[in-house]
């Protein structure tokens, strides 16, 4: 999820439908395999560790987009190292409608979770 989170942020003009279709593979694995893990899981509320997942992989992500802006900001840095890649880092539109999806996602999962546990708790 992180890798598809950081790939909405990197603009490609010539690959464009690509980058679309990376994305695609990259949330038909995440949900493949975390339908395995909800099949494994034998907790209670599968709501709570879809949110849990969504919201680390997230904020993660929000981590990443942070350094690499950092570095791509740092003067020493350019004397290091080459930061020519960091330039197809932009495009800041996909990437940020995309984070707010899931943690829009992530967000309405911790309300309905939260929902269906108070009334667990009002029924015992």
């Amino acid at each position: 999820m992180v890798t598809m989170q950081i790939i909405s942020f990197i603009s490609l003009a010539d690959v464009a439908s690509q980058k679309l279709m990376m994305m695609s593979v990259y949330v038909l694995i995440m949900l493949v395999f975390h339908l395995l893990g909800i099949t494994l899981y034998k907790g209670v509320n599968w709501k709570i560790s879809t949110y849990l997942t969504i919201w680390f992989a997230t904020a993660s992500s929000v981590l990443v987009i942070i350094a690499v802006l950092a570095m791509r900001s740092t003067k020493e840095l350019t004397k290091i190292i080459d930061t020519q890649v960091f330039n197809y880092f932009n495009d800041y539109s996909s990437g940020v409608i995309v984070i707010l999806i899931f943690m829009g996602l992530s967000l309405y999962l911790y309300a309905s979770s939260k929902k269906e546990t108070l009334k667990k708790i009002k029924v015992v």
